[in-house]
C-alpha cells in the first residue's frame, strides 16, 4: 500500500471525510507530482476526496480530470498568455551553455545560485523575472468550469510571483478567500539579486502584502516557521506540513552492533541546493574509518551528476526510489544521513523549512547523522525527535571525526530511544488541521462579507 493511500485511510478512520468543502488548489505543479512539494501536498490532501479539489497549475499540467469532471482540472502551462517569447529566450540561453540557476529558478531562487554571478545567467534571471511579471490569465474554459463549480476556498503554497498573482486574480473573479501556505521562507530572498532593477521584488512583495491583508489564516510548514511568522505578519498561523502514516514504517529494523558489518549509512533525497557538497564531505569521513561503513545515496537520476567525479570509495549511488519504496529502505538501514546546505545564501532560504525527509527519518526510528546550519528547522526537529542523533554544523576535520566516532559507537553505547513520531508529523492530525483551517478560512470570509445588522 502506498504512503499516500495509507494517509487517506488513516484520516478516514479517525474522523471521516469532509463532505461539503470545495478547494481550489493553485500552485506550480500538481498535487502528487514527483517532487518534494508534490508529495507533501499529496499527503496533506489525503483527507479530501478527489471531487472536492480543483487544481489550477502554473508551470505544469495537472492529472487528467476525474469522472466527475470537477476535480484535478488545470489551466495549461501558459496561464500567462504572453510569457512564451520571454521564456523561449531564457531557454535558449540555458541550452547554449549558461550555468543553471541552482535548479531553483522560479523567482525565489536566483539569490541562492552561484551561477547568478555569470553575466549570461544574470540575463536569464532578468528574463525569467520579466516573464513572472506578465499579468495572469485563466483560460476561459477553466474559468467557466470554476464559476460553475463555486469553490469555497483557495489554497496556494505561494513561493513565486506567478502563483501569488494568479491566486489574487482567481480570488477576485470567484469571490473566494485565499488561505496561503508557507512551505519555505521565501519573502526575504525572493528576487534579491536586483532583477529588473528591483521591480520584480517590489511587485512580488506588494502582491504578497495584498494577499496577506485579506487572508483569514496562514498555514506554515513547521513549528519554528509558525512562531516566527506569527510575530512577523501578525496572523494566526497553523502548522500543516510534511507528514507520514506511522503504520507504513512498522517494519523490521536492522540491528546495529560492532560485528554486524558491513554497515550502511543511507541518504534518500535530492542533491540540489548544495546538498551534494555535504554528502561528499561526509563520505570522506567514512573513508577514514577502519570499520566497514559505506554511504549509500538514493537520489533522483537528474541529480546524480551533481556528485561529480572521483567520488570517495565508500560512496555508492543506489537507484532512484519510488515513493512507496522509501519506508522499507529507511527501516533497513544501519543509520540515516540528513543534510542541508551549509552555503549562507541557501541557508537563508531553507532556515525555516522542514524537509520531507524529516518525518520519514523519524518514523523509521534509526540513528541519524544530521549535517546542517545551526538554527535550521529540519535539523532541530531531528535533534529533538530522533531515536539517536548526532548533529554537526560543518564538515571540517572535527566534525568528520565526530561522525566517525558516532557511527563507531552505535550498538555499543546502549539501546536506541523508543521515540514516538511527533504528532506534528502524523498524517491523520495534519490532514485534520489542514481541512479545519481551510473550513475556518472560508467561514471567516463569509462572516466578513455579511452585511451588518
Amino acid at each position: 500500500m502506498s504512503p499516500a493511500r495509507s494517509c487517506r485511510m488513516a484520516v478516514a478512520r479517525e474522523r471521516g471525510h469532509v463532505s461539503d468543502l470545495k478547494v481550489l488548489y493553485i500552485g506550480g505543479a500538481p498535487i502528487g507530482a514527483r517532487t518534494a512539494t508534490g508529495q507533501v501536498l499529496a499527503a496533506m490532501y489525503g483527507g479530501l476526496r478527489p471531487e472536492q479539489v480543483f487544481q489550477l497549475c502554473v508551470i505544469a499540467s495537472a492529472p487528467s480530470p476525474s469522472p466527475s469532471g470537477a476535480s484535478a482540472t488545470a489551466a495549461p502551462p501558459r496561464v500567462f498568455s504572453t510569457r512564451g517569447a520571454v521564456l523561449s529566450a531564457a531557454g535558449w540561453l540555458r541550452a547554449h551553455g549558461v550555468p543553471g540557476l541552482a535548479r531553483v529558478h522560479h523567482g525565489f531562487n536566483a539569490s541562492t545560485g552561484r551561477a547568478a554571478r555569470d553575466p549570461r545567467a544574470r540575463l536569464q534571471a532578468h528574463l525569467l523575472a520579466a516573464a513572472d511579471m506578465v499579468p495572469p490569465r485563466i483560460p476561459r474554459r477553466a474559468l467557466d468550469a470554476l464559476r460553475a463549480w463555486r469553490p469555497d476556498v483557495i489554497h496556494t503554497p505561494l513561493g513565486g510571483a506567478r502563483t501569488i498573482r494568479l491566486a489574487l486574480h482567481a480570488s477576485r473573479l470567484l469571490d473566494a478567500p485565499v488561505v496561503p501556505h508557507m512551505l519555505d521562507d521565501w519573502p526575504p530572498v525572493i528576487y534579491s539579486g536586483g532583477e529588473l532593477l528591483g521591480l520584480a521584488r517590489a511587485v512580488t512583495l506588494r502582491s504578497f502584502a495584498r494577499l496577506l491583508a485579506d487572508c483569514p489564516v496562514l498555514l506554515c510548514a513547521g513549528r519554528a516557521m509558525a512562531a516566527e511568522h506569527r510575530e512577523r505578519y501578525g496572523k494566526e498561523c497553523v502548522v500543516v506540513g510534511t507528514c507520514v502514516d506511522p503504520a507504513d514504517y512498522a517494519l523490521p529494523h536492522r540491528p546495529v552492533g560492532p560485528r554486524d558489518g558491513p554497515h550502511e549509512l543511507v541518504y534518500v533525497g535530492g542533491l540540489h541546493l548544495g546538498r551534494a557538497d555535504v554528502l561528499r564531505d561526509v563520505a570522506r569521513a567514512l573513508d577514514g574509518m577502519t570499520e566497514p561503513w559505506r554511504l549509500v545515496v538514493h537520489a533522483p537520476a537528474r541529480d546524480v551528476p551533481m556528485l561529480g567525479r572521483d567520488l570517495p570509495s565508500c560512496l555508492t549511488v543506489g537507484r532512484e526510489l519510488e515513493v512507496d519504496e522509501v519506508p522499507a529502505r529507511l527501516c533497513a538501514a544501519s543509520a540515516l544521513l540528513f543534510v542541508e546546505s551549509l552555503r549562507p545564501e541557501v541557508a537563508a532560504f531553507t532556515r525555516l523549512s522542514v524537509s520531507t525527509k524529516v518525518p520519514q527519518y523519524l518514523a523509521a526510528r534509526r540513528p541519524i547523522v544530521a549535517v546542517g546550519p545551526a538554527g535550521q528547522a529540519s535539523v532541530g526537529e531531528i535533534a529533538d525527535g530522533a531515536a539517536a542523533a548526532l548533529v554537526v554544523h560543518g564538515t571540517g576535520d572535527a566534525e568528520r571525526r565526530a561522525v566517525a566516532e558516532f557511527l563507531r559507537n552505535l550498538g555499543v553505547s546502549g539501546p536506541l530511544r523508543e521515540n514516538a513520531l511527533p504528532e506534528v508529523f502524523e498524517a491523520a492530525p495534519v490532514q485534520r488541521r489542514f481541512v479545519e483551517a481551510l473550513r475556518a478560512g472560508a467561514a471567516r470570509s463569509r462572516e466578513r462579507h455579511q452585511p451588518s445588522s
